[in-house]
């Protein structure tokens, strides 16, 4: 019988401590015992010191900012496992996450990476699509992949040396860590909600900086886009287009800005999304319906999961 193989969990944390203690507990529950545990601390003075110094895991601390894909090298450059869990600090693995994922790479040599579906912290259950499984380039390339997250992965380490360290890339992380992987190696999926995902008040993936990183992103993979049908640069460009919008409405009553770039999502799909339509069409009226039908729509998923 084999060795059993070591997986490197690594998780970057950002002046999080009261989310960090349970992201790290949620590791420490696993039921997969081959496990090394790395904490890199991105704040730049050491802030999450106290709370992983009580557990038994590897520290670092950055003498600065470095964002996420810096932290992740970090993390991977400590790494010495066969398998790397990357785990947002304010997400949990449900316990049996890891020896779930382990067993299906250790069955499938062809495949780098493993996901599977999260659960939301207000209850909502999002399945991994079967889109998502085999290769996935074009898939991923369309920047429309949830719930295909960081955190839901388990990637073989052989396959993260060969892209690792990444270039620092603000606001876009893991769309070009999916994209760099998508380009190398199969996807396959657990169909079971391992991950129960935060919701973060402010989440770095809506901001400004993460939207104009995705339409830069575009820009940058032109070579990848242009080996694909052409309406996956559209989609992509769509699903900016439509985030930059919620962006526009989320702070302010009424926003010309979100009209145009809802507009401009429809223009860019390929065929009708009834989505966007939608979005336009709730815009012109300002954030307050808007948010109330984004709300209705949470609960009736809610319900519905």
């Amino acid at each position: 019988m084999s060795e059993k193989k070591t997986v490197s969990v690594i998780i970057p944390t950002y002046y999080r401590n009261d989310l960090l203690k349970g992201a790290i507990d949620s590791v420490k529950e696993q039921t997969y015992d081959r496990i090394e545990l790395i904490v890199v601390d991105d704040s730049g003075d050491a802030h999450a010191r106290s709370v992983a110094e009580s557990y038994d895991v590897t520290y670092v601390a950055h003498d600065e900012n470095r964002g996420p894909i810096g932290a992740w090298n970090t993390g991977f450059e400590r790494s010495t496992g066969d398998y790397v869990q990357i785990l947002d600090d304010d997400d949990r693995l449900v316990e049996h996450k890891v020896e779930t994922q382990v067993d299906l790479l250790d069955t499938r040599s062809e495949v780098g990476l493993v996901h599977c579906g999260i659960q939301w912290e207000f209850g909502v259950v999002v399945s991994p699509p079967p889109s998502l499984r085999g290769d996935v380039l074009e898939e991923v390339l369309t920047l429309d992949t949830s719930p295909c997250v960081t955190s839901t992965f388990l990637m073989r380490a052989n396959v993260l040396e060969d892209l690792f360290p990444l270039p620092p890339y603000a606001g876009a992380a893991d769309d070009v860590l999916k994209i760099e992987i998508a380009s190398r190696t199969p996807f396959d999926y657990v169909d079971e909600a391992l991950v129960l995902r935060g919701v973060d008040e402010q989440n770095v993936s809506e901001s400004e900086r993460a939207i104009q990183a995705c339409f830069q992103l575009v820009e940058d993979y032109t070579d990848l886009y242009e080996q694909v049908d052409p309406v996956v640069r559209r989609k992509a460009l769509a699903k900016t287009y439509s985030r930059q919008g919620v962006l526009y409405l989320s702070d302010r009553a009424w926003s010309l800005s979100a009209i145009r770039s809802f507009f401009a999502a429809n223009r860019y799909y390929p065929g009708l999304n009834w989505r966007f339509v939608l979005q336009f069409l709730l815009s012109l009226f300002g954030s307050g319906v808007f948010g109330l039908a984004h709300a209705i729509v949470r609960k009736l998923k809610s319900i519905g999961s």
